[in-house]
Parts: structure tokens; C-alpha cells; sequence
């Protein structure tokens, strides 16, 4: 079994993005981008939030999946960074 940081965060665990984000999220369907943004807010911050680790060249970052997207995080003390959003395809290259 993998070994998860220690979640030492507090009940208000901020969560920020990434300016590419931001491109990322446009490029979407508005309402998809929307659901993501929604779905990450929701689980995110989750006390039961149990990060699934990338490895490789990847390896310290996070990911979570929404339908056919994935959103790669990092995980700070100060909370959580928000690096790529991108479909399952695209997100790794």
C-alpha cells in the first residue's frame, strides 16, 4: 500500500490554480470546464481525500479524475496547487 503525505491541513485547505489552468479549463466546453472546477472544489478539499501519487517524471504530483480529465495537483502545507487539467490522452505529454 502507497504511502500518502501526512494531511496535517485544516478544515479550510485553500486550493489554488496554476495561471495555465486557466488556459487549459478555456479550451474546454463551458460546462464541462464547470463541472471539473466544481468537482475539485467538492473532493479537493474532502477530509477523505486519499491522493493517488504519479510516478516517473511525475513523481511528487498528484492525480484526480473527472469522466475522461484529469487534474494534476501538488500538496503543500498551505494547501493544495492546481497544475494541469487536460483529457486522459493529453495530460502526461
Amino acid at each position: 500500500m502507497p504511502s500518502f503525505p501526512p494531511r496535517s491541513f485544516d478544515a479550510a485547505l485553500r486550493i489554488e490554480y496554476k495561471a495555465s489552468v486557466d488556459r487549459d479549463l478555456r479550451r474546454l466546453d463551458r460546462q464541462v470546464a464547470t463541472r471539473i472546477i466544481d468537482k475539485v472544489e467538492q473532493e479537493l478539499t474532502s477530509p477523505d481525500l486519499r491522493p493517488i501519487p504519479l510516478t516517473g517524471s511525475f513523481e511528487g504530483l498528484y492525480k484526480f479524475r473527472v469522466g475522461d480529465y484529469r487534474v494534476i495537483y501538488a500538496l503543500s502545507e498551505g494547501g493544495i496547487l492546481v497544475i494541469r487539467v487536460a483529457h486522459r490522452r493529453e495530460v502526461y505529454r
